[in-house]
């Protein structure tokens, strides 16, 4: 897994709406926008790693399958902005999730 320190979050993503200077320092959460919640995203990847759930416990363990549209080199959904064209059960940061 790849992770990345930065002071602002990546905006890698198309966004249908700008974004508020500094936003994450100065929005509550409750008050984000889906495009502000969707810059949240640190690009680390765990989010595209196949994951299993068991049913007994609901524990969720990761595997070391990811997404067919991962580049492993960058860390980076090859497709982010259409992404649920391909994968609809993708995840989109939301206050919920």
């Amino acid at each position: 897994m790849l992770t990345r320190m930065s002071k602002q979050p990546p905006a890698f993503q198309a966004s249908p709406a700008p974004l508020r200077p500094r936003f994450w320092e100065t929005v509550p959460l409750r008050r984000m926008t889906p495009a502000e919640w969707e810059a949240l995203c640190d690009g680390c990847g765990k989010c595209c790693l196949n994951k299993i759930e068991y049913e007994d416990t609901g524990e969720v363990d990761f595997t070391r399958v990811a997404c067919r549209l991962l580049d492993g080199e960058t860390c980076r959904c090859t497709h982010y902005p259409i992404r649920h064209q391909f994968v609809p059960d993708c995840v989109s940061l939301t206050p919920k999730s």
